[in-house]
């Protein structure tokens, strides 16, 4: 399997699911998930203590709704990246059949 195209596929799913964000819960959910987006990838890059009590914190002053939408729009991602795993996965294996819970989510998420 292409890791890169795999990343290239998965990497997609950020723009939709940004649109998808913004419409339902509002701009301000999605600037907070992407100020704790930012701040993780740098924290795995160069793992730091003051950045990592600074996200903590930061995620220790969201009220419930926020919270409750960051976690669930993080979940939808991972939810749609693994589908995009096992999409690959059909695709190098050739099997034929289409994998029908992919595309009842995909619908139930975009429409």
């Amino acid at each position: 399997m292409d890791n890169n195209v795999l990343r290239e596929r998965i990497s997609l799913l950020g723009p939709f699911l940004g649109d998808a964000i913004s419409r339902q819960t509002g701009e301000q959910t999605l600037d907070t998930i992407e100020t704790l987006r930012k701040g993780f990838i740098q924290q795995r890059r160069a793992p730091n203590e003051a950045n990592k009590q600074q996200l903590i914190d930061f995620i220790a002053s969201l009220d419930n709704k926020t919270l409750k939408n960051v976690i669930r729009s993080f979940s939808i991602y991972f939810f749609l990246a693994n589908l995009t795993i096992l999409y690959q996965k059909r695709l190098v294996f050739g099997i034929k059949k289409p994998l029908s819970i992919m595309i009842a989510v995909c619908k139930y998420i975009y429409s």
